[in-house]
């Protein structure tokens, strides 16, 4: 009958053990274990259960572990690391119980985790990937692809979180307006890839020279809006002003690049109201010439 269980222990699919309570040295040891060791035989000599495992492992047993023996009479599922005899470490999935009948052993299972451990990684390494498509996703909802500027509607929503924000605070707000004066011209005369390339590098300029806290949207087509909290009237224009110095830069063979900008200011009115104003103002700045930018009326 021993021979029976002898040969049905080394049959589970995971490694079985069996120690003395207090020095915890090995009396039987299944095949598997010894499989996952790498040794042929480690009850001869007797061997301390610590000895298979890394030196962490073994505190964990020391004070963890056998405290919960001897006052509960079994652990289980304790993550611990093997050692086997190349000195490799295998990650393993411990448990244990005491029989209290003389002499008193201590059973104990050991499972190596390597699959769990690859699994959960693979699980980890997804969830990341997700998380890094769901925020690529989000961003993508959030930006003109073309320019990496704020689009039109996310461009709302912050306006109007910002206009509460200036209304509570009593703070000056400025909302300019930007259109790239004569576009049709440059797409008509130099395709519509040229025309990318200009709306791309006033994205970069725009970004390169607003502050932080600044909103800037590319609202469709040549406009562009960027709403500065904490800004007066004067210091948008001024800002405006050099703008408009700026995007000469961006060159076109013989074609010198112009803008067109409208300012509207306030701390107590409605998006709609002061997307309107500066809007208008745009408008008159094209209409008086091209070139400028104008201070709502």
């Amino acid at each position: 009958m021993m021979n029976l269980q002898r040969m049905s222990c080394h049959d589970f699919q995971c490694g079985l053990i069996v120690t003395d309570l207090v020095e915890r040295r090995i009396v039987f040891s299944n095949h598997y274990i010894e499989s996952l060791l790498g040794v042929s035989n480690i009850t001869d000599p007797l061997t301390r259960i610590d000895q298979l495992l890394s030196r962490a492992s073994t505190i964990i047993i020391e004070s963890y572990v056998m405290p919960i023996l001897i006052h509960e009479g079994h652990c289980e599922e304790v993550q611990v690391t093997i050692q086997n005899a190349k000195g490799d470490k295998v990650p393993a999935l411990l448990n244990a119980r005491v029989d209290s009948a003389e002499p008193i052993r201590v059973y104990w299972t050991i499972t190596s985790a390597v699959q769990r451990d690859q699994l959960y990684q693979e699980l980890v390494n997804l969830r990341n990937q997700l998380e890094q498509k769901a925020e690529r996703l989000e961003q993508l909802s959030q930006t003109d692809e073309l320019t990496g500027l704020l689009n039109r509607r996310e461009f709302v929503v912050r306006a109007n979180r910002c206009i509460k924000v200036s209304e509570r605070s009593k703070r000056q707000l400025s909302l300019l307006m930007f259109d790239i004066d004569h576009f049709k011209k440059v797409n008509d005369t130099y395709g519509h890839d040229v025309g990318d390339y200009v709306l791309n590098s006033l994205g970069l300029l725009l970004k390169a020279n607003c502050r932080e806290t600044d909103h800037v949207a590319r609202m469709g087509g040549e406009e562009f809006a960027i709403l500065m909290p904490d800004t007066t009237v004067d210091a948008a224009l001024i800002f405006a002003n050099r703008l408009l110095e700026l995007v000469c830069q961006i060159k076109i063979e013989n074609t010198v690049l112009t803008m067109s900008a409208g300012i509207a200011s306030g701390y107590d009115r409605e998006f709609d109201v002061l997307f309107k104003a500066a809007d208008i103002a745009l408008y008159q700045a094209k209409a008086s010439g091209r070139n400028k930018a104008v201070i709502e009326s």
